[in-house]
C-alpha cells in the first residue's frame, strides 16, 4: 500500500515541476515577445521619425528649388534689358561667363 502513496506523490511532484516548468517557459515567452514588441515600436518610431526628417528635406529642397527658378528668372529678364544697352558681342561675352563684369579699364594702344 506504501509504494502507491509513493508512486502517486512522485507522479503529482512530476506534474507539478512540469506545471511549474510550463509556467516558467510562458513567463519567459512572455519576456521575450514583450521585448519584441518594445524593439517593434522602437523601430515604428524611427520609422516615423525618419519620414518626417525625409519630408522636412524634400519641403527645404522644393523652396530651393522654386528660388533657384526665380533667381534664374530674374536674371533672365535682366540680361533682356542689358542687351538693349550693350552690343551684342559684349552682352555674349558677359553672359556667357567668357568675361567678368568688373569695373575695369583698357587702354587702347
Amino acid at each position: 500500500m506504501i509504494q502507491p502513496k509513493i508512486l502517486y506523490a512522485a507522479m503529482t511532484y512530476n506534474a507539478l515541476k512540469g506545471h511549474r516548468m510550463a509556467e516558467s517557459e510562458k513567463e519567459f515567452k512572455i519576456k521575450s515577445l514583450q521585448k519584441e514588441i518594445s524593439k517593434l515600436r522602437l523601430e515604428a518610431n524611427m520609422r516615423k521619425s525618419l519620414s518626417t526628417q525625409l519630408s522636412l528635406q524634400k519641403k527645404v529642397a522644393d523652396e530651393s528649388k522654386a528660388e533657384a527658378l526665380a533667381k534664374s528668372e530674374e536674371l533672365e529678364k535682366i540680361s533682356s534689358q542689358l542687351s538693349k544697352y550693350l552690343s551684342p558681342q559684349i552682352h555674349e561675352q558677359i553672359f556667357s561667363g567668357r568675361q567678368s563684369v568688373g569695373l575695369k579699364s583698357y587702354r587702347k594702344n
